[in-house]
């Protein structure tokens, strides 16, 4: 059995039609710092250099790695113009407030920056883990590509559904 303890007030802006259920999954434990990153494992007890795997410049920590990493840095820098948004950030917190107080507003637009967020801190765990377990490195340009195929695939199969269903 679970128990449930309050709803936290992020849970449903990493939500929503559009976003994929591994994305929600890695959003919400980034969010909840809960991810498995060095400086986590250090604090087990586990012996490991503290090396961003991305920039291999600063320690690896959440903050670090989602948004003061200059690898992620250009991952947010393209999709902030892309979606034609103003910066604001380079906090995970930050955002997630951003993402509840935005709800509502053009609502196309908002599912489509929730996508953008949940897909970006997915991807760029998943490369952080690419190059952790198997040596393969993609380009920040090309993962931007990635990111933003997904979320366009997402928002097509999201609208086709919607109008099926009416």
């Amino acid at each position: 059995m679970r128990l449930h303890g309050p709803i936290l007030p992020w849970f449903k802006a990493l939500q929503g039609p559009v976003v994929l259920p591994k994305h929600i999954v890695t959003a919400t434990l980034a969010a909840m710092r809960k991810l498995p990153t060095v400086d986590l494992l250090a604090k087990r007890g586990m012996v490991i250099i503290n090396r961003c795997i991305l920039c291999k410049q600063m320690s690896e920590s959440h903050r670090h790695l989602f948004f003061r990493c200059l690898y992620s840095q250009q991952i947010w820098q393209g999709l902030v113009n892309w979606m034609a948004l103003p910066a604001r950030s380079n906090a995970l917190d930050t955002e997630v407030t951003w993402m509840i107080q935005s709800r509502g507003r053009h609502h196309w637009k908002h599912q489509w920056r929730k996508s953008c967020l949940a897909a970006a801190i997915y991807h760029i765990w998943k490369e952080r883990n690419d190059r952790l377990f198997s040596g393969h490195e993609t380009q920040p340009v090309t993962l931007v590509e990635q990111i933003k195929h997904v979320v366009k695939l997402r928002l097509i199969a999201s609208h086709s559904q919607a109008c099926i269903e009416d």
